[in-house]
């Protein structure tokens, strides 16, 4: 009798307990899956708003280009506190930016503690364990147009247009994760001039501002579209990774 009457206690004890996480009151339960901060993505060339399919631009060599497809992947995000602790997004939180798409130019961070934050960094490409993990859904989805195949993985970033001055389309699709030709980069912002703060549940902005340009020649390597107007896996990618590290900057920061 007092066995079963112990078995009964350990039961109801665990089923306030799964009640009390399943509750939408449940402070715990819900802190990791709110959203604390959003990381806003403006794309440019140069100085200028993208705008896809109807503008030229002019890169640094002087080559004329129009833009149609813009997307990039970020993730596995990193935020180091003033007192340089650092707090890491899950293993495999990725978003992909798709010019294209305006919602996906917003990536939501969920469950950033509440703090003072001078840096942030983040991922360019998908890490090595996610090219090979087999159909995922979300933004690691193959429909997403960004996979190759399960063992060359997925298209980090992947740039599409024409150069009107020689009549012909170009595509840059850069990815591989391989030895020598791994094009993942990890990209860090200094906030400490504008400090992101986390607080009493409202949710900050980080603004950032992606300059395709830099992707071609305005970072550490000159990248001639007219001269690699489709690019794969290789030394020229891996230039071009170099590049993509640069292209982005920190507009403003805005605190609640």
């Amino acid at each position: 009798m007092k066995k079963n009457f112990l078995s009964v206690a350990i039961l109801l004890l665990m089923s306030t307990f799964i009640a009390s996480c399943n509750d939408s009151s449940c402070d715990d339960c819900n802190e990791a899956t709110t959203v604390k901060a959003k990381i806003v993505f403006s794309n440019t060339v140069g100085t200028q708003a993208l705008t896809l399919k109807t503008a030229n631009y002019n890169d640094t060599l002087g080559e004329t280009f129009s833009v149609s497809t813009l997307k990039y992947y970020v993730g596995e995000a990193q935020f180091t506190r003033t007192d340089g602790t650092v707090w890491k997004q899950a293993a495999g939180s990725y978003a992909l930016i798709d010019a294209s798409e305006q919602t996906s130019l917003t990536w939501p961070v969920q469950g950033l503690p509440d703090g003072t934050y001078k840096n942030l960094s983040f991922l360019v490409g998908v890490d090595s364990v996610y090219n090979v993990s087999g159909a995922q859904l979300g933004a690691l989805d193959p429909l997403n147009e960004m996979f190759w195949d399960w063992n060359t993985g997925y298209v980090f970033f992947k740039l599409e247009g024409n150069t009107p001055d020689t009549t012909a389309r170009y595509t840059l699709h850069v990815g591989g994760f391989r030895g020598q030709y791994n094009t993942i980069r990890r990209v860090n912002l200094d906030l400490s001039a504008q400090p992101l703060t986390i607080k009493n549940g409202a949710v900050s902005e980080i603004d950032i501002r992606t300059n395709v340009q830099k992707v071609l020649n305005g970072g550490p390597h000159q990248i001639s579209i007219w001269a690699n107007p489709g690019m794969m896996p290789g030394a020229v990618a891996m230039k071009c990774a170099d590049n993509y590290a640069t292209m982005f900057s920190l507009i403003t920061v805005k605190n609640p």
